[in-house]
């Protein structure tokens, strides 16, 4: 069952990491998937993590169109509504 509904914004969440190196060994495989990828550092009781997302996208169709390109590139993401 998707997450977004077709007329929704959302985003594709690829993964999160607890080190910088892993959250940009990730961020480079996206970028060669063609797409830019963002991250943002989220505080938790185990200390930062960084996630790893692509968008926003406007539409159900190009984030799945996304999610097929990181697929293709070996990179699995979720894509998650905003």
């Amino acid at each position: 069952a998707w997450a977004l509904a077709a007329d929704a914004r959302g985003v594709a969440l690829v993964g999160a990491y607890s080190n910088v190196q892993s959250a940009r060994t990730v961020s480079d495989r996206v970028v060669q998937a063609g797409l830019r990828p963002y991250q943002e550092t989220v505080k938790t009781a185990q200390g930062d993590w960084i996630r790893v997302r692509v968008g926003p996208f406007t539409s159900r169709q190009d984030a799945e169109r996304a999610q097929q390109d990181l697929k293709r590139a070996g990179v699995t993401a979720a894509i998650i509504a905003l």
